[in-house]
C-alpha cells in the first residue's frame, strides 16, 4: 500500500482491510516534505540546493548497501556543521527510523518504485480539466472526474480500433497462458 505522510489513510485501510503487508510512502509527498522542511531549517538557498542532492540521492539510491554507507555518511556530514544540524535532527528523527517506506532500494523487488501513473492521472485532472484549480464543490469534483474517465475510455477505444497495441498490452500477450 502506498500513503503520504499521514496516518488517517492507514488507519481507515486497517479498519477496512487489516494491516497491510508493506507500507510505502508516496515519493512525492516525500520529497516535498523534504523541500518544505529543507527552506524551513536551513538558511541559505546554495546549502538547501546541497542538502536537497544529498537527501534525493539517497531517495533514489536502488542498491540496498550502498544506501545504508551512504545514509551513515550523510548524517555524519550534516551534524558536522551547524548550517545543518537542525535538517539533520528532523531527518533522522522522522525519517531515518523507517528507511523501507520511502528508500527505493526496498521497493526493487516490489514490481514498483514510484506511483508515476498515479501521479500523472493526478497532475492531468488539475492542470488540464481543473485548470490548476481547487474544486470546492463535490459535484463539480465528480463532473470533471466524469469527463476524464468519458475522455480516457474514447481514447481506449480510438486505440483498439487502429489495432495501435501499447507496450503493456504487447508484453501482457507475449507471457505464456496458464490454463
Amino acid at each position: 500500500m502506498m500513503t503520504d505522510d499521514t496516518e488517517s489513510f492507514l488507519n481507515s485501510w486497517r479498519t477496512v482491510f487489516g494491516v497491510p503487508e508493506k507500507r510505502l510512502l508516496c515519493t512525492w509527498h516525500v520529497d516535498r516534505s523534504w523541500r518544505r522542511s529543507i527552506v524551513k531549517l536551513i538558511k541559505k538557498p546554495e546549502n538547501q540546493i546541497q542538502a536537497y542532492k544529498v537527501v534525493r540521492c539517497l531517495l533514489m539510491e536502488i542498491e540496498e548497501e550502498a544506501f545504508y554507507i551512504m545514509l551513515q555518511e550523510a548524517l555524519k556530514n550534516f551534524n558536522e556543521t551547524d548550517k545543518f544540524r537542525e535538517f539533520k535532527n528532523y531527518f533522522e528523527h522522522v525519517y531515518c527510523k523507517r528507511t523501507e517506506a520511502w528508500a527505493y532500494c526496498h521497493r526493487k523487488w516490489l514490481g514498483i518504485n514510484t506511483n508515476m501513473h498515479i501521479e500523472s492521472m493526478h497532475r492531468t485532472i488539475k492542470y488540464v480539466y481543473l485548470q490548476g484549480k481547487k474544486v470546492k464543490r463535490l459535484d463539480r469534483a465528480l463532473f470533471y472526474l466524469m469527463k476524464f474517465v468519458r475522455d480516457r475510455v474514447f481514447d481506449r477505444l480510438i486505440c483498439l480500433e487502429k489495432g495501435k497495441i501499447s507496450s503493456k498490452i504487447a508484453q501482457l500477450r507475449s507471457w505464456p497462458r496458464i490454463n
